[in-house]
């Protein structure tokens, strides 16, 4: 590739929107964009923030138009103890998984910004929980479900396709 080609490139812009705080993988995502020749310039949406930037169409997740969404999300940090008991919510994951699926449904109809959603992994201290290592284990089994009855949406967000137009305005 001749080098006028490389000073052509665009950079492209990485949103990364996360439920827990992301900035430590700053430097390492740098590094790496730089390493490939990927001309990507990061940003953080602000903390514990997915919904708010996937929904509102004035946040840094709906205004990138020329890059990628990375949406980092720790299923266990929508855990929430009730006061003083050792279980957790299941209604309140479980809303909060839906909730997602909703809200990423509702970006992808307006945006052809590809959206990575990456599932984090949970904390040792919440998988030594029984109950709460279930419930993580059957909700990434959920999770998989609903990703392969939305095998076609799944496919347009990861490359960035355009909804195919429906003929209607």
């Amino acid at each position: 590739m001749a080098s006028g080609a490389c000073n052509q490139v665009k950079n492209q812009h990485l949103v990364i929107a996360a439920n827990f705080t992301a900035e430590p993988v700053e430097e390492s995502l740098a590094f790496w964009m730089r390493r490939l020749g990927l001309p990507f310039d990061i940003s953080f949406a602000p903390f514990d923030q997915i919904f708010q930037q996937l929904l509102d169409p004035s946040s840094q997740v709906s205004l990138n138009t020329t890059g990628i969404n990375l949406l980092l999300v720790k299923l266990d940090n929508w855990a929430r103890l009730n006061e003083g008991a050792a279980e957790p919510e299941a209604e309140t994951w479980q809303r909060n998984i839906a909730d997602l699926i909703g809200a990423l449904r509702t970006v992808t109809e307006r945006s052809s910004t590809p959206h990575l959603l990456c599932i984090c992994p949970a904390s040792p201290e919440r998988l030594a929980n029984p109950l709460a290592a279930a419930l993580l284990s059957r909700e990434r089994g959920v999770s998989r479900c609903r990703a392969a009855n939305n095998e076609a949406r799944t496919t347009r967000v990861a490359t960035g396709a355009k909804k195919p137009d429906s003929g209607a305005d």
